[in-house]
């Protein structure tokens, strides 16, 4: 019985002092800390109650003052001791302060001075046991705040100083002796202790732990070399992280030197789909045949079997090279028969049913792409010139050309006849289907070398857009046949089919042919829009173009110009322009008119040859009209072939026109390159006086843009002027020429011809309406 409860009182002590085996096994700095201020705290207030009731019963002077003493530390300790479970930090800075006022307490009240210099000696303990409970910084300034103590132990005179005898016991020095030694030999010893049992039973379980890990390494590494399966990992980037023996050998290398995988393999596949799953981020690696580019002739398999947590991939390898050799000659001899039924003989190319086959298998993917109909040009009447065998030999090299061109983004094919068939899905998303036919056009080759003769060779293109699983690529191959029809129909190197463009086209075309009856029929007249001084005095005209398809219905100068361009014959409308143009001056002259004209211009017309010689042809034989004409070209059209540009533009600068620059503003010409251009006016964009002048900041980008004109020394015309509160505060801007509704419309130039501003010179009606007469006489 005596045994059950001395364990169970063992136990209590266990938990109290926190040294059960749950407690010596915890990591937690807070569990160590409190176990070893009960430690310190319960011996000392054991050692301070023994010498409070010992000298309870002596007869000593001041014995109350002795007993008051030792009873304010027994409560100290003891209301460490109390908090120290929900306040440890408190009763931590209880304890130091008990012992710091012990030191003081022997130093100061203790008669004997070899004995008061014990209390000293006690304070010493201050830095050890602070080491246990608070940061090291306080330890630290514990040790230099003992350096007050160490000073005064070892002068002698300073320390008597403070030496106060207010108390003698007969038994003071058993007490002081007992003091420091319980305080030296057991408390710290055991807090320490405490400590150090902890420390020594998690440095033993972390030394357990690496150990296992060690094992587990060794176990995996083992298991990892001696597998029969060629196993790698890489990261995302397809670095070499770690490979077995079996996979360096498979490879051939040694071993992993920070190499990519790409370096080590290619794909099998000539499939662009292959080649770009091989090219991009490993995470989605598919399993895919390939080349050993250190093993020439090594075919292995790569599949991606898993992915760490750490985001690397695992690879495994699988040697193809025997099973590739074992199948060649069944391949080899079953290649023929494939050849027969997928691919066409005489320019190797897929034929159309197998063409059909793989697209259809693109679009159950849903893989967004273009499909086009190459139709080569003029076959016929090569073959007419030098047989039928010489074009098919023509149409063998051009497959193999256009193959090793178009290469393993477009999936090309020989439809029949002069007919290819060609798909390519989108780059990217900013990748348009124009794009994709422009791209198309300019890489398949330009001229064929036969023999010692070179073929120039040309091109029709029909394109549709596939797109899901909808349609089938038999039916979007007949939309390409729809469309190449309109591109032979009017001699378009691209056309595209949509229903809705179809529609448009067939009202385009209708518009085209009635254009180009009124181009021929002088239908097109210009009409005339004067450019003003600051306060309206007119100082030349501006021609622009006017078709009156119907009484009453203008077709839009825009859609005229776009026609033309998209057409093929934007010289032959500008060349009707400067015609009409000159007539006008040469009229003009004939009665003294001193003003101006402009036309616009397009940056074709310029870069074109025969138009740019009828340019200076003009100031050739007519140098008194070049002095009137002023050109315009838009901002767009220049930068977009700056320097050949620059170079025209410089000439026609030198034979005397006068050039400006419309719409400034809108095509984002540098300063530099407009400082270098031959121009001598600037035409700011109508678009400037949206919001103006309510909008601060559009006035300021005026006023800037005025000044910028004075500093080039260029004319500044602001164009779209129409309201006079406009007007006043460009002149306050200091613009000094403008454009706009609010001085006069666009208007005929009979209509000019009868006005006011042209009284001095057209004395009588009939002299304003003599253009017009001398134009019908002329046609």
């Amino acid at each position: 019985m005596f045994l059950i409860k001395a364990k169970i009182m063992l136990e209590r002590f266990k938990r109290f002092f926190m040294v059960t085996e749950a407690h010596l096994n915890s990591a937690s700095m807070p569990t160590v800390r409190q176990s070893a201020l009960r430690i310190l705290l319960s011996i000392g207030l054991l050692l301070i109650l023994g010498i409070l009731l010992h000298s309870a019963g002596q007869d000593a002077i001041n014995l109350h003052f002795h007993l008051a003493i030792t009873l304010a530390f027994c409560g100290f300790i003891g209301a460490a001791l109390f908090f120290s479970n929900k306040y440890q930090f408190f009763s931590s800075v209880l304890l130091m302060f008990t012992v710091f006022a012990a030191g003081v307490a022997i130093s100061i009240f203790v008669q004997h001075p070899d004995l008061a210099r014990l209390g000293v000696i006690f304070v010493y303990t201050a830095p050890l046991i602070s080491l246990l409970f608070f940061p090291p910084w306080v330890t630290f300034g514990l040790v230099v705040f003992n350096l007050l103590p160490f000073y005064l132990l070892m002068n002698r005179s300073s320390y008597d100083f403070f030496a106060i005898t207010l108390m003698d016991l007969p038994h003071t020095h058993e007490y002081l002796h007992s003091l420091l030694f319980l305080f030296f030999n057991v408390c710290i010893p055991l807090a320490i202790l405490r400590v150090l049992a902890t420390l020594k039973r998690n440095a033993t379980a972390l030394a357990a732990v690496n150990h296992q890990l060690s094992c587990s390494h060794q176990l995996y590494e083992d298991m990892f070399e001696n597998t029969q399966i060629a196993t790698l990992l890489i990261n995302k980037e397809g670095e070499l992280l770690k490979l077995n023996h079996k996979a360096c050998d498979l490879l051939g290398i040694a071993q992993a030197n920070a190499e990519k995988l790409s370096e080590l393999l290619t794909p099998a596949a000539e499939d662009v789909d292959a080649i770009a799953q091989f090219a991009a981020p490993f995470e989605g690696l598919h399993p895919v045949e390939c080349y050993c580019l250190k093993r020439p002739g090594s075919v292995v398999l790569l599949t991606k079997i898993g992915q760490t947590e750490s985001e690397h991939l695992i690879l495994q390898l699988e040697d193809l090279s025997t099973l590739r050799a074992l199948h060649q000659r069944l391949e080899h001899k079953e290649q023929e028969h494939k050849i027969l039924q997928a691919y066409d003989l005489l320019t190797s190319l897929p034929n159309a049913l197998l063409f059909n086959r793989l697209i259809n298998k693109r679009l159950q993917r849903q893989a967004t792409g273009v499909m086009a109909i190459i139709r080569l040009c003029n076959i016929k009447s090569f073959n007419q010139q030098h047989g039928y065998n010489a074009g098919d030999e023509l149409l063998k090299c051009f497959a193999h050309r256009a193959r090793e061109a178009l290469s393993g983004r477009v999936q090309l094919a020989r439809l029949r006849g002069v007919k290819f068939i060609a798909w390519g899905g989108l780059a990217s998303s900013k990748e348009s289907a124009n794009d994709f036919g422009q791209a198309l056009l300019a890489t398949l080759p330009k001229q064929l070398v036969m023999g010692n003769q070179a073929v120039m060779l040309s091109y029709e293109l029909g394109l549709t857009i596939t797109e899901g699983v909808a349609t089938s690529s038999e039916q979007y191959i007949e939309q390409c046949e729809s469309a190449l029809e309109f591109a032979e129909h009017y001699h378009q190197p691209i056309a595209f089919y949509t229903a809705a463009a179809i529609a448009e086209r067939e009202a385009e075309n209708q518009l085209l042919a009635e254009l180009k009856q009124a181009l021929q029929q002088q239908q097109l007249v210009l009409w005339l829009q004067p450019k003003v001084a600051a306060q309206g005095q007119i100082e030349s005209f501006e021609a622009l173009l006017r078709w009156e398809k119907q009484p009453g219905l203008f077709i839009p100068p825009d859609k005229i110009v776009m026609l033309a361009e998209k057409y093929g014959f934007l010289v032959q409308l500008s060349s009707f322009v400067l015609k009409q143009a000159t007539t006008l001056l040469l009229y003009w002259a004939k009665h003294k008119v001193p003003f101006k004209l402009s036309i616009n211009l397009a940056g074709p017309d310029i870069m074109d040859a025969l138009f740019f010689a009828e340019l200076v042809s003009l100031a050739t034989h007519q140098p008194e009209l070049v002095e009137k004409l002023e050109i315009e070209l838009t901002e767009t059209s220049i930068i977009s072939k700056p320097q050949q540009m620059f170079e025209k533009l410089t000439v026609l600068k030198k034979l005397g026109f006068d050039i400006a620059i419309d719409d400034f503003g809108t095509g984002q010409a540098s300063l530099s390159l407009l400082a270098k251009l031959p121009a001598s006016t600037l035409k700011l964009d109508r678009s400037f006086l949206h919001g103006f002048p309510e909008d601060r900041l559009q006035l300021k980008v005026l006023q800037a843009t005025i000044q910028l004109a004075k500093s080039l020394n260029l004319k500044l015309i602001v164009e779209g002027v129409e309201t006079e509160l406009q007007q006043k505060l460009l002149i306050r801007l200091g613009c000094e020429h403008m454009q706009g509704f609010l001085f006069a419309k666009p208007a005929a130039i009979e209509s000019w011809h009868q006005h006011s501003v042209f009284s001095p010179y057209f004395a009588d009606k009939q002299t304003a309406k003599g253009l017009a007469v001398e134009k019908r006489q002329a046609h």
